[in-house]
């Protein structure tokens, strides 16, 4: 029984499920490494909330990388699911963008988690929930949640004809004006099924000024994007969001969880996790407490090996100092096409891998071309024949390709004549 004085709240959003492939190998299952990566995340995360005490779970979004996830995905987001449920521990989750299908009429991707095992609840349009606003059999919640989940295009231009005909701006604007309107409205009434603990905010969306990575900030989404100003006025104790993929905290209440997992190489230096949310009263006060803390899902290492001597790879390989064992490596350098033939590629994966890497990719050369200096001896009086030879000398064209130039460029003047 969850107590009226205080509660114990896990942040978490985006396991994107069935991303990243690209960077990972099939076992002989036919289960790529990466799906294992991100499953083993949530669910060491799930763990971890167990370990932790955690009272409530919220969801903020995003738990596939799109709306029709393979049986096998569904089952590594239900091995999470099944840790929390066996620990007695209910979940509130919303739909986010990448959970929901782009034709209005199909079901998102998390429908069939919803009243999972009496303990998981799925919020798939804006409301409150709290005591009997529960619709599955979870323990009565002490606190109310107000949910905001993704705000559909397709969704919104089958309710409005108008909003089609809208330009991409005009609809993130008109978003965004229902949006905030929305959630001013979910604050009203949270505040006023709040008790001493108030109430808090569980969305996914962009907020402006919000860090997502190596693109960048939000001010360069094409996507609906909530001032900041806007959202601090708004009651909630606490507002969990998903959807960037960066863990950051923009006010100490507002926060983006980030992902469970590295998607690729942008990401190599981003850890991953959850945020621990403590609400208590204070008696002394009379007023209520506040905590947080991060907890890290342990993602995949990522290295990225830039060789500056790729032929004298040796020292680079050992100046990674015992980053290998269990890494994604990638390797990289730049070269002249000749200083590229003399590196040892295969001694480089060999290093690596004995290192204990578990995927190298590369080395990648990006080629560096000399260009010789010369003096043009051309002028207006140079026939084309004595050009064409001397931009062919110049760029280095030899053998049977000038050849079969030499031969078209005959070819072309002949025809001229």
């Amino acid at each position: 029984m969850m107590s009226t004085s205080s509660i114990r709240l896990a942040h978490v959003a985006d396991p994107h499920l069935g991303s990243g492939y690209h960077l990972g190998d099939e076992d002989r299952g036919g289960v790529n490494s990466r799906l294992r990566d991100f499953r083993d995340a949530w669910v060491r995360s799930c763990e971890q909330m167990v370990t932790e005490g955690v009272d409530l779970v919220l969801f903020a979004g995003d738990a596939f990388r799109d709306s029709k996830p393979s049986p096998t995905e569904q089952q590594a987001f239900r091995d999470g699911l099944d840790v929390l449920c066996d620990a007695e521990i209910p979940m509130v989750a919303i739909v986010g963008n990448h959970d929901l299908p782009r034709a209005p009429g199909r079901t998102h991707a998390l429908a069939i988690f919803d009243g999972y095992r009496d303990y998981v609840m799925v919020v798939d349009r804006p409301q409150v929930i709290a005591g009997d606003g529960i619709t599955v059999p979870l323990p009565k919640l002490p606190i109310p949640i107000a949910c905001l989940p993704w705000p559909s295009r397709a969704h919104l231009a089958a309710a409005d004809p108008e909003f089609e005909r809208l330009t991409i701006d005009e609809q993130n604007a008109r978003i965004v004006e229902l949006s905030l309107a929305v959630l001013r409205k979910l604050g009203a009434e949270a505040e006023a099924a709040a008790g001493p603990l108030g109430c808090v905010l569980l969305a996914h969306g962009s907020i402006a000024g919000s860090a997502v990575g190596a693109a960048g900030s939000t001010q360069f989404f094409r996507e609906p994007v909530l001032p900041l100003s806007e959202l601090r006025g708004l009651p909630f104790r606490y507002q969990a969001w998903g959807h960037l993929h960066r863990a950051q905290d923009l006010e100490p209440h507002i926060r983006y969880a980030g992902s469970l997992e590295r998607l690729d190489f942008a990401e190599a230096t981003e850890d991953k996790g959850w945020w621990l949310i403590d609400l208590s009263t204070n008696a002394d006060s009379g007023g209520c407490t506040f905590g947080t803390a991060w907890r890290s899902s342990n993602p995949r290492p990522f290295v990225d090996l830039e060789l500056t001597e790729p032929t004298a790879w040796e020292a680079g390989v050992a100046s990674l100092n015992g980053a290998l064992p269990g890494a994604i490596v990638r390797v990289r350098y730049e070269a002249t096409p000749e200083q590229a033939r003399a590196v040892d590629h295969a001694g480089i994966r060999r290093a690596l891998y004995q290192g204990g890497a578990l995927k190298v990719h590369g080395p990648i050369a990006t080629l560096r071309h000399a260009v010789a200096e010369r003096e043009s001896t051309l002028s207006e009086e140079t026939d084309v024949l004595t050009g064409w030879q001397e931009y062919a000398n110049g760029q280095g064209l030899t053998g049977a390709q000038r050849e079969r130039l030499d031969r078209l460029v005959h070819d072309a003047l002949g025809v001229l004549a």
